[in-house]
């Protein structure tokens, strides 16, 4: 099996699930001044986290790290790669999301990365580099897929 092909079975998958909060979400309707009440517990039905959200869970945030953890950082897979192939740079060319499941309060929600497409190395615009996608999956605490994320790069040297 080539090095490129190796690529192929990385899988980085946080542990650490995120709990949905209720709270910090409310920030993010205050912000874009959305009253839907499935969001704000104002319906007969149980309330859901906003769709657009699902990914913040699993972002890390970059404040002080406690004594004896470790943090990975946002799509971890992707700085990964870029060390690995030795690109200093990238862009994110497309982000797709697509949802599965609603997202409820206290929902525990983890990701799992796993790179998805590798280009050849190609100039753009007077830079060498290379276009990959990253796929992750978002579960919830009984391993349901609530979300599947595909975001594609173009990771580049100067």
């Amino acid at each position: 099996m080539s090095a490129e092909a190796d690529l192929f079975t990385l899988r980085i998958v946080d542990p650490a699930a995120v709990e949905a909060s209720a709270q910090v979400w409310q920030n993010f309707l205050c912000a874009i001044a959305d009253t839907h009440p499935r969001y704000r517990n104002d319906s007969s039905l149980p309330p859901i986290c906003p769709p657009a959200m699902v990914t913040a869970w699993t972002r890390p945030d970059d404040g002080p790290v406690p004594d004896g953890e470790t943090r990975t950082r946002p799509v971890e897979l992707h700085h990964r790669l870029k060390e690995i192939l030795g690109y200093p740079h990238a862009l994110v060319e497309e982000n797709e999301l697509e949802l599965h499941a609603d997202v409820h309060p206290g929902d525990r929600i983890m990701v799992e990365q796993r790179l998805a497409e590798l280009g050849p190395e190609e100039e753009r615009r007077g830079r060498s580099g290379r276009r990959w996608a990253i796929e992750l999956h978002y579960r919830n605490e009984d391993g349901d897929v609530v979300a599947t994320e595909r975001i594609r790069f173009f990771a580049y040297r100067t």
